[in-house]
């Protein structure tokens, strides 16, 4: 019997899992067809929907958010889609361009992506409400302190920094001619005297970042305080303005990473990281002797741990969710807003490297066909898997997620950020719903929309691929607790996707 069959029978008075074994997938939402709309800046899918949904409904899309799409407004990401008319009309039905504080609202958005259309939108719509002055000068529509990163290098952002700090930092010349056409002189004067947390106000930015001849041809008197300095000066104060904020954001770094000390928190004397035999994943028994069951081609059913090792994992999860406060971890992932990343709390880490190196290594190695990139050339390969033995993931980003009411209750599709997935149901006491469903090139057992669904018992794993096409369905009751880990392997390893 096919390992999906067994959970199947266990919950066959589920509306969901009739729905499942008759091929039958719910279907698609209003909200997911207005939040899809938004996403593509489709005005025209936006404009059918609200001709044809009730109005009650419409304003409540207009003002939520979605957990699909980064917890973000229907605005906010037409808004990223650079499209002017689904910005227009979705301002139209009263979505607020200023909902989100900081970097993440409408305004600021548009003047970062140098959309000078949209800008221009938004802060008509803004000005229309009588609320231009009031609002593009107070702290909500100001930028926070904040290390961002493009691989591995650091980005420090600047806090403090107005809707005319951005446009100047970003020398967009069309954001600076939208801002002059739709924003009064006196707000544009009372935004150009504030200084942001470098010290400096848009006048002195745009002679720091070369840009005060540009500025000054749309605002004269923008620059003119700094016209005669030289460029060695500038320079100079470029130099220590960005070393400065470089110090400064240390602290800013280190709170985004949210490194929860060992002397903070150390797990519970019965989980001891340094006793292996405590988790029970039986590093001697073959990887290949694990498997369950294959769920669909290159996704498979494990069952690596104990039951009792499950059991101490979950209860460490909860303690941590208890006791650590929510400001000192970090969010598992952009999609997934509840639990914590494993390697944010040291004591858990001896434990991982453990899990990774007994067990998931042999796991991939046992499965190729799970990871995307494995030590085997196809000249070599003769049929026997200990050539992939050597397999040794280059990094690892482990975490713990949580669906319940009132969090997050299910998981758009999406491909992971690795070449191998591990996926552990860590469980919880009668939840239902959540089903895993996959998208493979193999047809043969997946419904009509070509997904193969799979309920995720607690204690067991499932494996694959992280190019994969997958996601989860709707929680239905109760709560389900998960372990995660994305693995990656070095550079310059053979491609399995792509052998024949």
């Amino acid at each position: 019997m096919p390992v999906n069959d067994l959970f199947i029978d266990q919950r066959a008075t589920d509306d969901a899992v009739r729905r499942m074994r008759a091929h039958d997938p719910a279907p698609e939402s209003v909200g997911d067809r207005w939040f899809r709309a938004a996403a593509t800046g489709d005005a025209e899918a936006l404009q059918s929907l609200v001709d044809a949904t009730d109005a009650d409904v419409v304003r409540a899309l207009v003002h939520q958010e979605s957990a699909a799409h980064w917890h973000l407004s229907a605005l906010e990401l037409a808004v990223c889609a650079a499209s002017d008319d689904a910005t227009a009309l979705l301002l139209r039905l009263g979505s607020d361009p200023t909902r989100k504080p900081g970097d993440a609202n409408a305004v600021l958005t548009a003047a970062r992506l140098g959309l000078e259309d949209v800008l221009a939108t938004l802060l008509l719509a803004v000005a229309a409400a009588n609320e231009l002055t009031a609002l593009l000068a107070t702290p909500r529509c100001r930028t926070v302190d904040a290390v961002r990163r493009v691989g591995a290098v650091p980005l420090y952002v600047c806090g403090g920094q107005t809707v005319l700090h951005i446009v100047v930092e970003q020398r967009g010349v069309a954001c600076l001619r939208a801002l002059a056409s739709t924003v009064p002189d006196d707000t544009l004067r009372a935004l150009a005297a504030i200084r942001d947390n470098d010290g400096h106000t848009a006048g002195e930015l745009a002679w720091l970042v070369g840009f005060e001849q540009e500025a000054s041809a749309v605002l004269p008197w923008l620059a003119a305080a700094a016209a005669d300095r030289d460029d060695a000066q500038r320079e100079a104060r470029n130099t220590d303005r960005l070393r400065r904020r470089a110090k400064r954001l240390t602290h800013a770094e280190a709170a985004e990473r949210k490194t929860v000390p060992r002397e903070l928190f150390t797990p519970d004397a019965a989980f001891d990281p340094a006793d292996q035999a405590a988790y029970a994943f039986r590093p001697r028994v073959p990887a290949a002797e694990l498997n369950t069951g294959e769920i669909c081609d290159g996704v498979y059913a494990v069952r690596p741990f104990s039951d009792a090792a499950v059991a101490a994992l979950r209860a460490e999860a909860d303690r941590v969710a208890a006791e650590v406060p929510a400001d000192r971890l970090r969010r598992p992932n952009s999609m997934n807003r509840a639990g914590f990343v494993i390697q944010d709390l040291e004591g858990f880490r001896p434990w991982l490297d453990a899990v990774v190196k007994d067990v998931l290594e042999p796991l991939a190695c046992a499965h190729p066909d799970t990871v995307a990139v494995f030590d085997r050339k196809p000249e070599d390969d003769d049929g026997d898997t200990a050539a992939t033995s050597a397999l040794e993931f280059r990094s690892v980003h482990a975490f713990i997620i949580r669906y319940r009411e009132g969090e997050d209750t299910e998981l758009a599709m999406h491909i992971d950020r690795s070449h191998f997935t591990f996926n552990l149901c860590l469980g919880d006491d009668g939840f239902a719903g959540a089903y895993l469903y996959f998208h493979t090139a193999r047809a043969d057992g997946a419904g009509p929309d070509g997904a193969h669904l799979y309920a995720h018992a607690p204690g067991t794993a499932v494996i694959h691929r992280g190019a994969i096409r997958h996601g989860v369905h709707p929680l239905t009751s109760g709560a389900r607790v998960n372990l995660v880990v994305w693995c990656a392997v070095p550079e310059g390893y053979y491609d399995g996707a792509s052998k024949a």
